[in-house]
């Protein structure tokens, strides 16, 4: 047995407007992310809980879950990865269980969690899956949750970044100057991408590609509109740049995404 063996990857995938309710037992343990839209969750006989948009949950084998879109008709964004092996077993245990009894939590900011749960669904889908990389991923994944629910919340400056974060994600297409916005806080560019790193996880610039390219991806399951002219509607100088751009948050290019979520349109 190599290292790295002892996790073995069953499949793993992204529904962008997941609507299911479901009652199930899982076979496998798995991590899953609602990263927008809003869900209810619940564990055996446990209360339910509901989560808009900034959840991660995970589920053991042979137990019984309950979890669907709030509202009904709703959705979520939805990642999930299904896995199985020993080192599953005491992640879960000793890391991802002392966070939640019912084995879901709120997260501070979901955009980074997406992020790595897309890498680690194309290490583990790809025409050759990437065993050591996908573990390494998945530790990750679960060392960033740990980190983010037991650092203490943002106050002062930190929290007014964190309340500017929040404001990109309601409007990610607005004209957003960042000499402006650090001034605004009393702070230097220099100090004030640093912040957002350190708070956010990811410098600015980059965070709001995420929540963009988010927004592209929803507005192309409702939006039957060439992907031209939605490139225009948003503001981009051509489709080729919208296309670059969405596929270095998702991945694949927005005709794809269309094409694989939403074949109707």
């Amino acid at each position: 047995m190599t290292y790295f063996s002892d996790i073995q990857f069953e499949t793993g995938g992204l529904q962008p407007r997941y609507r299911l309710h479901l009652d199930r037992q899982p076979e496998t343990y798995s991590i899953e992310l609602c990263s927008a839209g809003a869900m209810y969750h619940q564990r055996s006989e446990l209360g339910t809980e509901h989560f808009a948009g900034n959840a991660l949950f995970w589920h053991h084998p042979h137990e019984r879950y309950r979890y669907g879109p709030s509202e009904n008709p709703g959705w979520w964004y939805h990642h999930f990865v299904l896995f199985r092996g020993e080192r599953a077993a005491r992640l879960f245990a000793q890391a991802l269980d002392p966070l939640s009894a019912t084995h879901a939590i709120s997260i501070p900011d979901p955009a980074p969690f997406h992020r790595l749960f897309r890498n680690l669904i194309g290490l583990i889908g790809g025409a050759q899956p990437q065993q050591a990389r996908a573990v390494a991923m998945l530790e990750r994944i679960v060392a960033e949750l740990v980190t983010a629910i037991t650092a203490p919340p943002p106050t002062g400056i930190s929290a007014a970044v964190a309340d500017l974060a929040q404001r990109m994600a309601i409007n990610p297409f607005r004209d957003w100057q960042w000499s402006a916005e650090a001034h605004s806080l009393g702070l230097s560019l220099a100090h004030f991408r640093r912040l957002y790193r350190d708070t956010l996880g990811a410098p600015p610039q980059r965070h709001l590609l995420q929540l963009q390219m988010r927004a592209v991806g929803t507005l192309l399951l409702s939006d039957s509109r060439p992907v031209y002219q939605i490139a225009e509607e948003l503001g981009f100088t051509d489709q080729a740049t919208l296309t670059r751009r969405f596929a270095r948050v998702h991945g694949q290019s927005p005709r794809r995404w269309r094409a694989i979520h939403a074949p109707g349109l």
